[in-house]
This record gives structure tokens, sequence and C-alpha cells, in this order.
């Protein structure tokens, strides 16, 4: 996968990985974009996991430990904003997640 237009290779400019070549998708070229996941198929599912504590409230929220597709490309997808998410100024961070319309906890 390549990167949009402008953005460092490190991920760490706030950059969005360009999946428009979504054919190209293979288990193998997620692990090489995304290192710090560990990318896996099981109960019909893919899964992408990484190390840390999950928050379960306020803006550290949105940056997942575990995220589920039902195909790669979709994965991709999830992890490509989880990248963006990841590299936000805490600032900005607060500020998405202020904004995110997120669904009520169950009660």
């Amino acid at each position: 996968m390549e990167r949009a237009a402008g953005s460092a290779a490190s991920g760490q400019d706030g950059g969005v990985r360009d999946v428009a070549s979504l054919g190209e998708i293979t288990p193998e070229t997620l692990t090489e974009t995304f290192p710090h996941w560990r990318i896996f198929r099981t109960r019909g599912a893919w899964w992408a996991t990484r190390g840390g504590m999950q928050q379960w409230s306020g803006p550290q929220s949105l940056l997942l430990r575990v995220i589920t597709a039902p195909d790669m490309i979709a994965l991709a997808e999830r992890l490509c904003l989880q990248e963006w998410l990841d590299s936000l100024h805490p600032a900005l961070l607060e500020a998405v997640w202020r904004e995110a319309d997120l669904p009520e906890p169950p009660r």
C-alpha cells in the first residue's frame, strides 16, 4: 500500500494511507504497512491486535487495541483510520472525540 501524496513514510505526520489499490491487500502487506499490529484470521473474521491498555472513556477510547472486520479491505480501512487517530495531537484527538457521533453504551 502506498502513502498518500505529501505524507512522510513514518506515518507520524498525520498522513493517511492510500487504499486505492485495494486488490493488492494481503495479510503480508497489512503486516508490513502496520508493523505494530498483529494481523490474523479466525472465526470467520479478520483481526488486528496490538499491545497496551484499552481506555474505555474519553478521547483515548478512540485508540483501539483490537479491530475486527469481515474482510481485509475493511480491516485495511479501519487500520488507516486508526493510524490517523494515533497521529493526532491530544487536543485534536479530544476535538474528534467530542464531535464523534458515538453510540450510547449499553445499559
